[in-house]
């Protein structure tokens, strides 16, 4: 017969086998997130920043049926903070909204078409809207999958259409759309700016004069690993679309009409201080509060 002393460290041994057989994978998925070159910040609080799956822009379950990209996917968030952040902090806000949506991703089993290749901010006084370019085979912005025909949806924020229309009547040669069809973040961020200041009882004519604005990807480049130069995935700011490299219009003539400036690549990531308030800002839907700091 076993002594009590002998199964008291038997039992104490299996619970340490069974702790140690759960630790392992997270530690393991946790090193992968790493070497992927994004992870989420985490404390006792959580993410200061986190983003939401934005409902509001999906078609309905049927035409989802139809295909299997047939669907909009796009995250987005509306932090409110004490004072203005500076550009640092955005750039660090908007790297952490990125993997925040990485992090929505393993827990809503989202597929490679499903998934948004940049993060924007765009920062207001002390607000700082926040949204990935929107994905899949859906039209938000245009009603036309023609490029050459500029018809602009009216659930469109009037003063984001009318910035639309003039990058189109302003652009050389032949008319197009915007070269991403208007799916850009900063798209996104300059639309829920103006939809949630009209949803505040403004006028119309509210403006984005003087607000920044910031996109993140991930960029396969060459980097040196071991003595070897590989290619990996390495985070870092991108232009707008449509720049002098590019050969069409896109998201740096709109946001020159919105009289916004974009944030130059190469500025470092600052700390900061969680907002005050987190929202999610549906483009077409409400605003709903999210968390809010003590």
């Amino acid at each position: 017969m076993m002594s009590p002393k002998f199964l008291i460290l038997l039992f104490s041994f299996l619970l340490l086998g069974s702790s140690l057989a759960r630790v392992v994978p997270a530690q393991n998925q946790h090193q992968e997130e790493l070497e992927r070159g994004f992870i989420l910040p985490r404390d006792d609080k959580g993410p200061a920043i986190e983003v939401f799956r934005d409902e509001s822009v999906r078609p309905s379950e049927e035409t989802r049926k139809m295909k299997k990209d047939m669907d909009t996917w796009m995250w987005s968030a509306l932090a409110k903070f004490d004072k203005e952040v500076t550009d640092g902090q955005m750039v660090q806000i908007v790297e952490d909204a990125f993997a925040s949506m990485v992090d929505r991703w393993s827990k809503e089993d989202i597929k490679g078409y499903g998934k948004p290749k940049v993060m924007t901010a765009l920062r207001k006084g002390n607000e700082v809207y926040i949204a990935s370019s929107a994905k899949g085979k859906h039209l938000i912005v245009y009603q036309s999958f023609d490029k050459k025909v500029d018809g602009i949806q009216g659930h469109v924020p009037k003063s984001l259409a009318n910035a639309l229309t003039a990058c189109w009547n302003n652009a050389q040669g032949d008319k197009e759309h915007h070269s991403n069809d208007a799916n850009c973040g900063e798209i996104m961020t300059a639309w829920a700016y103006f939809v949630e200041k009209l949803d505040e009882g403004n006028s119309e004519d509210v403006n984005l004069k003087g607000a920044k604005t910031v996109t993140w990807e991930l960029s396969l480049q060459e980097v040196e690993k071991d003595g070897e130069k590989v290619k990996e995935r390495v985070g870092k700011i991108k232009p707008p679309c449509g720049n002098a490299n590019d050969n069409k219009w896109g998201c740096h003539s709109v946001i020159q009409e919105l009289g916004v400036e974009a944030i130059p690549e190469g500025t470092k990531g600052e700390k900061y201080d969680p907002p005050k308030e987190l929202f999610q800002r549906e483009l077409l839907g409400t605003c709903k509060l999210k968390k809010q700091s003590k």
